[in-house]
Protein backbone atom coordinates (compact mmCIF):
# COMPACT_ATOMS: atom_id res chain seq x y z
CA UNK A 1 0.00 0.00 0.00
CA UNK A 2 1.21 3.19 -1.18
CA UNK A 3 0.07 6.55 0.46
CA UNK A 4 0.64 10.20 -0.41
CA UNK A 5 0.28 12.94 2.27
CA UNK A 6 -0.27 16.00 0.57
CA UNK A 7 -0.52 19.71 2.83
CA UNK A 8 -2.60 21.85 0.59
CA UNK A 9 -0.76 25.45 -0.28
CA UNK A 10 -2.55 28.48 -1.78
CA UNK A 11 -0.77 27.43 -5.19
CA UNK A 12 -2.76 23.79 -5.05
CA UNK A 13 -6.05 26.22 -4.59
CA UNK A 14 -5.47 28.93 -6.84
CA UNK A 15 -6.78 28.90 -10.80
CA UNK A 16 -3.02 28.87 -12.46
CA UNK A 17 -0.65 25.97 -13.27
CA UNK A 18 0.03 25.06 -9.37
CA UNK A 19 -3.45 24.27 -9.44
CA UNK A 20 -3.40 22.34 -12.59
CA UNK A 21 0.10 20.71 -11.32
CA UNK A 22 -2.00 19.39 -8.36
CA UNK A 23 -5.32 18.31 -10.71
CA UNK A 24 -2.51 16.28 -12.32
CA UNK A 25 -1.15 14.80 -9.17
CA UNK A 26 -4.58 13.92 -7.87
CA UNK A 27 -5.31 11.66 -11.05
CA UNK A 28 -1.78 10.02 -11.37
CA UNK A 29 -2.85 9.15 -7.67
CA UNK A 30 -6.24 7.64 -8.73
CA UNK A 31 -4.69 6.23 -11.97
CA UNK A 32 -2.51 4.33 -10.09
CA UNK A 33 -4.06 3.12 -7.30
CA UNK A 34 -2.24 5.35 -4.71
CA UNK A 35 -3.99 6.21 -1.49
CA UNK A 36 -3.73 10.04 -1.63
CA UNK A 37 -4.63 11.88 1.82
CA UNK A 38 -4.84 15.32 1.44
CA UNK A 39 -4.30 18.04 4.75
CA UNK A 40 -6.01 21.60 4.17
CA UNK A 41 -5.35 24.12 6.84
CA UNK A 42 -6.54 27.16 4.68
CA UNK A 43 -9.60 28.43 5.73
CA UNK A 44 -10.45 30.17 2.50
CA UNK A 45 -10.30 29.28 -1.33
CA UNK A 46 -12.45 26.80 -2.92
CA UNK A 47 -12.05 22.83 -2.28
CA UNK A 48 -9.60 20.92 -4.36
CA UNK A 49 -10.51 17.68 -4.29
CA UNK A 50 -12.80 15.87 -6.49
CA UNK A 51 -15.31 15.00 -3.79
CA UNK A 52 -18.31 16.78 -2.00
CA UNK A 53 -17.57 19.21 0.74
CA UNK A 54 -17.68 17.96 3.41
CA UNK A 55 -15.32 18.37 6.98
CA UNK A 56 -13.92 15.06 6.18
CA UNK A 57 -13.62 13.52 2.82
CA UNK A 58 -12.10 10.61 1.08
CA UNK A 59 -12.04 9.42 -2.58
CA UNK A 60 -10.82 5.98 -3.28
CA UNK A 61 -8.43 5.00 -5.95
CA UNK A 62 -9.49 4.21 -9.40
CA UNK A 63 -11.20 0.99 -9.69
CA UNK A 64 -12.47 0.67 -5.66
Amino acid sequence: MVTVIEVVSYSNKARGPGRELYERKQQECREGRVNLVEIDLLRSGPWVLAAPETNCRTLPPKGQ
